[in-house]
C-alpha cells in the first residue's frame, strides 16, 4: 500500500475512503475450509462411541456447512487487520513529516484540505481508495517436482474443480483512435495479476465464489462420502511447511473529482471535442479540425494541475501500457463535459460591446459556455494556485499578449472590411478570455460537487443563448426601415421546428416548441445585413435563418418572403 500510494503524495497526505480498504482473497479458499471440515468431521467420528456418535455426527455436519462463513470471517479479518494497519502508516508518515520545518513538497500537499468545500469532502471528492488482493502462489516451488501440480488445490482424482471459463463482455466504445474512460481498478488489478501469477483467465483460482459453492453443494446433495473422505486425506496430508504460499498485491487510486470553468472559442475550425470521421482510405478515421475545446483544457489541467494522471490502475499498467496507440480502455482519465455545444464551424465568444441593449429583464451575467473537467485518478488535487496557472497557461497571457483581436461577424464573413478592430486594448469589451492562438480560453476555473456536475446538462435547458449571424437573402433590400419593417415581429416568438435535415440520420425526427426571445438585425448592403438574437436552449438557428425547407416555421426565410441563407454564426454568449 505504501509503495502503490508515493505517486499520490503518500498516505498520510491523503484521506483515505470509508470503505477502504477492501480486500479480495481467492474464492477457492473455501474449498480448502470444506476439505478442512470433512477432517474435522472424521476425527470427531472415529473419537466418539458408539452412543454419542449422532451427537458428533450433528457437529461434523455443522463444521461441514460452515465453509462459506469461514470465508466471510477470513476476507472480514483481513480487512480489519489492513485497516489497523494503514490507520497505523497514517499516524507515523505523519509523525515523520511533522514539525514546522516541512519542505517545499511537504507543504504542496496532494489533498487541500483547506480548499475544498464540505460537499466535496461528504461525497469523498479526491480521496484515495485501496485495494489489497490476496493470491496463492501457484508453482510448488520445492513441494514437488512437478511444477504444474497446484498442491494447494486437490487433485483432479479427488475433486473436479475444472476452471473459470467465462468470457467477458465487451462494449462497444466507438471506432475513433480517442482513448476511452472505463473499468475499475480493483478488477483490473485482478486482471493483471491473473495474468501475470495466476494462469491467465482460466486458472482455477480465478472461479467466481457462486462457481466454487455450486461445486460443494453437488457434493453436499450427492452425499458424495467418498468424496469427502479424499477430501480430508488429502488436507491432513498437505506438508505443515510455515513457507508464505499467497502473495500480496495492493491497488491505490484517487476518487474522482470535478472542476468548473467557462471557455471561450475563437476559431472556426476547432470542435468541441475530437472530431474524427471516416473519410479516409477504406473507411479510416480522419481527425476534423485544428484542435479542439477538450484538448487545449484536459492535458494542461492534467499535467500542470494535477501532476499527470495515474496509468498504474489500468487494465494494463504503466510498464506494459498499450494506451499510447489510442483508441484503449483506461481507467485514469481527465473527461470534459460542456453545457451544450456549438458546431465546429461556430465560435464561442463573450457578447459584443452595446449587447446589453439586447439581453431579457431576467438575465443576469453573459459569459462563455460553462463546462466541468471529471478528474479520475489524478495523482494530486490542485490548489487554487495552481488553477490560476492552469488558467494562464491555456490562456497563453504571457506569450501572445497581442494576440486580442476578434473580428465582428461581418467582418469575419468578408462582406465588409474592418473599420475598427473590436480588442481589449482599444477600449472595447473584450470578446474572449484569453490569447490562445488555438482559439481556446477559460475563465473561473474552480472546484464543483458531483451534483453540480450531474446537473450540467439539465441545466442548459434553462439557459438563454445569445447569437450574432451573416445572413444573405436573395431579394434586396434598400434600407434599414425596410428590414425593420420585413422583421416586424413582436418578440418573443414561438417557432416549431421538425429534426433538420442535417441530423436526422443520427437524431429522432420530431417537431420541437422553442422561443425567440430577443430579435433585431442591421444592414450591411442590399444583399446582407446582421443578425443578432436570443433564444431559448435548443434552437437551431441555421434553420430558423433559412427555414430548413419549410421544415422550421416561422423563420428568418419566412418573414422576408425570399430565400436566405446564413454565411457565419457566433455564439455570443450564455445567459447563467
Amino acid at each position: 500500500v505504501s509503495s502503490a500510494a508515493k505517486a499520490y503524495g503518500g498516505i498520510a497526505s491523503n484521506p483515505i475512503s470509508k470503505e477502504s480498504p477492501t480486500v479480495s482473497i481467492p474464492a477457492v479458499i473455501m474449498v480448502r475450509a470444506y476439505a478442512a471440515s470433512c477432517a474435522a468431521h472424521n476425527a470427531l467420528m472415529e473419537s466418539s462411541s458408539p452412543d454419542n456418535s449422532s451427537e458428533f455426527g450433528t457437529a461434523g455436519t455443522r463444521l461441514i456447512r460452515n465453509h462459506t462463513e469461514y470465508y466471510d470471517a477470513a476476507k472480514e479479518y483481513v480487512r480489519d487487520v489492513a485497516r489497523k494497519e494503514i490507520a497505523r502508516m497514517q499516524k507515523q508518515d505523519t509523525k515523520v513529516t511533522g514539525g514546522t520545518s516541512a519542505t517545499e513538497e511537504q507543504r504542496a500537499a496532494p489533498y487541500p484540505f483547506s480548499d475544498v468545500t464540505s460537499e466535496m469532502k461528504g461525497e469523498e471528492a479526491g480521496y484515495l481508495g485501496v485495494h489489497l488482493l490476496f493470491v496463492p502462489i501457484i508453482s510448488t516451488g520445492d513441494h514437488s517436482d512437478n511444477d504444474d501440480e497446484d498442491y494447494l488445490l486437490p487433485p483432479e482424482s479427488v475433486l473436479k474443480i475444472g476452471s473459470n471459463r467465462r468470457r467477458e463482455r465487451k462494449r462497444y466504445r466507438g471506432n475513433d483512435p480517442t482513448n476511452k474512460q472505463g473499468g475499475d481498478p480493483k478488477v483490473n488489478l485482478v486482471k493483471r495479476v491473473k495474468n501475470k501469477w495466476m494462469g491467465g483467465e482460466n486458472g482455477a483460482w480465478n472461479m467466481e465464489r457462486n462457481d466454487i459453492q455450486r461445486i460443494l453443494d453437488q457434493v453436499d446433495r450427492q452425499s458424495a462420502d467418498l468424496t469427502k473422505k479424499r477430501l480430508a486425506k488429502w488436507i491432513v496430508g498437505l506438508d505443515g511447511s510455515s513457507d508464505k504460499n499467497y502473495s500480496t498485491h495492493a491497488a491505490v487510486w484517487r476518487k474522482p473529482f470535478h472542476v468548473s470553468g467557462k471557455y471561450t472559442k475563437a476559431r472556426r475550425d476547432v470542435s468541441q471535442t475530437p472530431f474524427y470521421v471516416p473519410d479516409g482510405p477504406g473507411g479510416t478515421m480522419i481527425k476534423k479540425g485544428l484542435s479542439s475545446v477538450e484538448e487545449e483544457i484536459c492535458p494542461v489541467l492534467a499535467k500542470i494541475g494535477c501532476g499527470e494522471i495515474s496509468k498504474e490502475n489500468n487494465e494494463m499498467c504503466a510498464d506494459n501500457d498499450v494506451t499510447s496507440e489510442g483508441g484503449s480502455v483506461v481507467y485514469g482519465m481527465c473527461k470534459f463535459h460542456a453545457s451544450g455545444r456549438e458546431d465546429i464551424d461556430v465560435r464561442m465568444l463573450l457578447p459584443p460591446a452595446g449587447a446589453a441593449s439586447n439581453r431579457c429583464a431576467e438575465e443576469e451575467e453573459v459569459g462563455g459556455r460553462p463546462f466541468v473537467c471529471e478528474v479520475i485518478d489524478a495523482h494530486r488535487m490542485p490548489s487554487p494556485y495552481d488553477l490560476t496557472v492552469v488558467t494562464e497557461v491555456i490562456n497563453r497571457v504571457d506569450t501572445y499578449k497581442k494576440h486580442l483581436d476578434v473580428t465582428d461577424i461581418i467582418v469575419d464573413a468578408g462582406i465588409a472590411s474592418p473599420n475598427r478592430p473590436v480588442s481589449a486594448e482599444n477600449g472595447e469589451r473584450r470578446r474572449r478570455y484569453g490569447c490562445n492562438p488555438d482559439g481556446v480560453d477559460v475563465a473561473c476555473m474552480s472546484y464543483c460537487t458531483s451534483s453540480s456536475f450531474k446537473g450540467l446538462q439539465a441545466e442548459t435547458e434553462n439557459k438563454v443563448k445569445h447569437y450574432g449571424c451573416a445572413v444573405w437573402c436573395e431579394e434586396p433590400i434598400k434600407s434599414q426601415e425596410e428590414l425593420d419593417a420585413r422583421l416586424g415581429v413582436a418578440v418573443p416568438v414561438k417557432i416549431y421546428q421538425s429534426t433538420p435535415l442535417r441530423v436526422l440520420h443520427r437524431r429522432a425526427s420530431g417537431v420541437r416548441t422553442r422561443h425567440v426571445l430577443t430579435l433585431s438585425a442591421r444592414l450591411v448592403n442590399e444583399h446582407w445585413f446582421a443578425l443578432h438574437l436570443s433564444t431559448s436552449a435548443g434552437t437551431y438557428v441555421k434553420e430558423f435563418v433559412h427555414g430548413d425547407c419549410g421544415r422550421t416555421k416561422p423563420s428568418i426565410s419566412s418573414m422576408l418572403g425570399c430565400k436566405t441563407d446564413i454565411l457565419r454564426l457566433d455564439c455570443e454568449g450564455i445567459a447563467m
